[in-house]
């Protein structure tokens, strides 16, 4: 009878308000057990609350922290390749061991390789709201060209999630693009091959692959 009990006394059907049918005994135990169960959550409870208004002010000041982190650039470091530059300096391409790179100063977009020293192409002032083909390094510049291999590279027009360069022979070279940190606007470039045939035009689409721009080549004198 007494192990009955026990196991009467710790069912889950106890936690509400025991039964009229229940001998009075058990009713009288099963509300002391409820009350105390009760007593303890609400314990429990205030515990969690006192704890969070303490804890309250520093964990906001954390997540705020963590927040503003994540909103503001971090602190850049002078490149001393390139001292005047604002942004950072990203590779844009990698051919026979020397790098292409880019960056901007202030307003500026500049291009340079590692294998020519003191040899910089700097374009601007840039208007990130400009449409189309705003600025493009084309090929032969000393710039974006590695021992006579050939890039493009340009600023990516507003909206386009995709550029193609479109040669006069009929082949197209997809564009890559790249983007650091501060630039104005992400830059594509584009390794090409125009030994024979040259670049006609530039071409960018939007994310579902609809034309919003198309910048033209001159032809070479």
């Amino acid at each position: 009878m007494e192990d009955d009990l026990r196991v009467l006394l710790r069912s889950p059907a106890l936690t509400l308000e025991p039964p009229t049918t229940l001998p009075d005994v058990v009713r009288r135990k099963a509300r002391r057990r409820r009350m105390r169960a009760r007593a303890g959550g609400a314990v429990g409870f205030l515990a969690v609350v006192a704890i969070g208004l303490l804890a309250g002010p520093g964990l906001k000041d954390s997540i705020d922290g963590l927040r503003s982190d994540r909103s503001q650039p971090a602190e850049l470091k002078p490149d001393p390749r390139f001292p005047t530059a604002t942004t950072e300096v990203v590779t844009l391409q990698r051919i026979n061991g020397a790098e292409v790179l880019t960056w901007f100063e202030g307003a500026d977009w500049c291009t340079a390789t590692t294998r020519v020293k003191h040899q910089k192409t700097c374009l601007g002032p840039i208007n990130p709201a400009h449409q189309g083909f705003s600025r493009i390094v084309p090929s032969g510049s000393a710039s974006v060209t590695v021992d006579n291999e050939h890039m493009v590279a340009g600023l990516v027009p507003p909206g386009a999630s995709s550029v193609v360069v479109h040669m006069k022979d009929g082949r197209e070279y997809d564009a890559q693009f790249a983007d650091g940190a501060r630039f104005l606007v992400p830059v594509w470039s584009s390794r090409i091959d125009d030994s024979t045939f040259p670049v006609e035009y530039y071409a960018a689409f939007d994310s579902v692959g609809r034309e919003i721009a198309r910048q033209p080549v001159a032809s070479r004198s």
